[in-house]
């Protein structure tokens, strides 16, 4: 069982991916805005096995959010999730430290799969 943290500040989108993820069997954390990840992932520390990070969020920017977590954790895979369909989008969030990006809308399966590549690193 993976612990995942879903960071996502539209609820639908994030409560599909929490429920979708927690049927594969891992334990997921939501988080709805960029201020509530920075608290979950600093504070608190819980020790996430994988990130699933939007890019557009109240309070910090998913850029931010990326940063900070390679700033703490080299290893800890994250998967963007988001609306920007650019390449250089793309390129800049794997540039910063990203591992994967997906574009909106994706399908539930794909995202669950990338999650299991992720983990197997």
């Amino acid at each position: 069982m993976a612990r995942v943290l879903v960071i996502e500040d539209d609820a639908a989108i994030n409560d599909v991916v929490a429920t979708r993820l927690s049927r594969d069997g891992h334990a997921v954390t939501q988080a709805f805005s960029g201020s509530e990840a920075r608290l979950l992932l600093g504070e608190k520390n819980l020790g996430f096995d994988v990130v699933i990070c939007d890019l557009m969020l109240p309070g910090a920017t998913g850029e931010e959010l990326v940063g900070l977590i390679r700033s703490r954790d080299a290893a800890m895979p994250v998967i963007v999730i988001s609306a920007r369909t650019t390449a250089a989008d793309k390129i800049d969030l794997l540039l910063l430290g990203a591992d994967d990006y997906l574009t909106k809308p994706f399908d539930l399966d794909e995202l669950a799969a990338r999650v299991e590549v992720q983990l197997r690193h």
